[in-house]
């Protein structure tokens, strides 16, 4: 009997691990009994994160200040400019080398009027917001460009060094600046220097402005010789013949204002004397 009772316990014993692997097998288990990997503190990950975040919000900062605030802060003054010239002399190409830095050997002619706008640093907390005026050449558009001369401060006076006849036309063009304009800074500039192919001497050039008081320069909008450093030159000429004039014209205040005080004061030495006793 005792023999009897310990079979039927180990067969129930049998039976029961034979139900369980049947319940798991439908729904298997994987025991894993390899040691955990501790799992990195998350904390200094956040941590790198956000100094990463607040490192590129300073560079942008930082980047905004020089590019934009700095400008806010300065002071701006403003001024006009008109590009006038033979047609084929290169005026539509300096411009666009100094505004978008790029040279097109294919530039057609300007028809009528091309605007652009740019703001130049001339000075530490100073800056030159230039509205150019690029016109044609063409005899056709003349009478609507002269339109352009009244509001402009400064003038750029353009000819081609390999073509001799622009040169000699510089005369008729000058006339026309004088006859439409009161008052304004002349730069005259020989273009495409960058060419083999020169017809005219430097030398003439540089007689033909010191003749008429204007400053002469060279360049190549190909090349980018010169280019910035011709609106930089203008820039400072117009703005130092604003200051000139204001302090003229703060000078004639004060003129009118001793002589008004003179002539009261006589007036009121008149009226005293006057009087009786």
């Amino acid at each position: 009997m005792i023999e009897n009772e310990k079979l039927d316990d180990e067969n129930a014993n049998k039976n029961v691990g034979i139900n369980i692997e049947d319940n798991d097998s439908e729904n298997p288990i994987e025991v894993n009994n390899a040691p955990k990997e501790k799992e990195e503190p998350k904390e200094k990950d956040n941590k790198d994160n956000t100094n990463n975040k607040l490192n590129k919000e300073e560079e942008l900062n930082d980047s905004f200040y020089d590019e934009n605030d700095d400008l806010n802060k300065s002071i701006k003054v403003d001024f006009s400019i008109i590009l006038v010239g033979d047609s084929y002399v290169g005026k539509t190409s300096i411009l666009k080398k100094f505004i978008d830095d790029e040279f097109n050997e294919e530039t057609k002619c300007t028809i009528s009027v091309d605007f652009r706008c740019k703001n130049l640093k001339i000075d530490k907390n100073l800056y030159a917001s230039l509205k150019i005026f690029d016109t044609a050449g063409q005899e056709k558009y003349r009478s609507l460009t002269k339109s352009y001369y009244k509001q402009a401060q400064g003038v750029i006076l353009v000819f081609d060094l390999t073509n001799e006849i622009s040169f000699s036309k510089l005369n008729k063009w000058i006339n026309e600046i004088n006859e439409n304009t009161e008052n304004v800074v002349i730069i005259l500039v020989g273009n495409k220097a960058d060419s083999s192919d020169r017809k005219v001497d430097k030398i003439n050039a540089e007689n033909y402005a010191k003749e008429r008081n204007i400053k002469y320069i060279e360049t190549s909008a190909k090349e980018g010789t010169n280019i910035l450093l011709l609106f930089e030159e203008l820039a400072i000429d117009m703005n130092k013949k604003k200051e000139d004039d204001n302090s003229i014209v703060e000078l004639e205040n004060v003129d009118t204002f001793i002589f008004r005080r003179t002539e009261l004061n006589k007036q009121l030495k008149i009226k005293r004397e006057s009087k009786c006793c």
